[in-house]
């Protein structure tokens, strides 16, 4: 069986959403934003997003 769309991917041009989401949290502290939009859509990305998040409360708050 085959499924095209088992995995979807980013569109072309997504490097630009990913500098949006970084400009937010530059332009409001406090804010961090984790998920798959993040760093990949499979299920480890999104835990990884959601680590470095984590990491970077951890660092700003030490």
């Amino acid at each position: 069986m085959h499924w095209p769309r088992a995995i979807p991917q980013y569109h072309v041009g997504y490097g630009r959403v990913k500098g949006a989401i970084d400009q937010i949290e530059a332009d409001a502290p406090g804010l961090l934003l984790a998920g798959n939009y993040r760093a990949g859509v499979s299920v480890g990305d999104a835990a990884e997003s959601g680590h470095a998040a984590a990491q970077r409360i951890i660092e700003r708050d030490a």
